[in-house]
């Protein structure tokens, strides 16, 4: 007898030989989407920069930040040269004559609060 929370089709089909089974799992079956309709007020996805202007935006992101370095550290005397560059879409922090990738690795700390300061300024923006 079928399974009572088995469909009648669905009991005939566990009812069928062994090999009957197997080819007809094997057998690729065709693919149909779900018919569920798109929920309303999902937003769409944002485009996207294309990669040729990525990082002309990526540079102009690190200028605004070193335009805020700069007037931070015009309000700071005694802090070192610094300048934020946006080179090839990476991030190079010049300090005094060294030059980091990433603000962890500037020695000096009061150069790197006041680069984290900018970067908080930037965002808030």
């Amino acid at each position: 007898p079928p399974a009572p929370d088995l469909p009648a089709e669905r009991a005939d089909e566990f009812n069928a030989p062994f090999f009957a089974r197997l080819r007809d799992s094997l057998t690729p079956q065709p693919y149909t989407a779900p018919q569920t309709p798109p929920a309303q007020g999902t937003p769409r996805p944002k485009k996207t920069a294309s990669r040729a202007e990525e990082p002309d935006k990526i540079a102009g992101m690190f200028a605004q930040i070193n335009e805020i370095v700069q007037a931070k550290r015009r309000q700071q005397p005694g802090l070192p040269e610094m300048e934020i560059i946006g080179e090839a879409g990476g991030l190079l922090i010049k300090v005094g004559g060294q030059m980091y990738h990433e603000v962890d690795a500037v020695p000096d700390e009061r150069a790197r609060a006041l680069i984290r300061a900018a970067v908080a300024e930037w965002e808030a923006r």
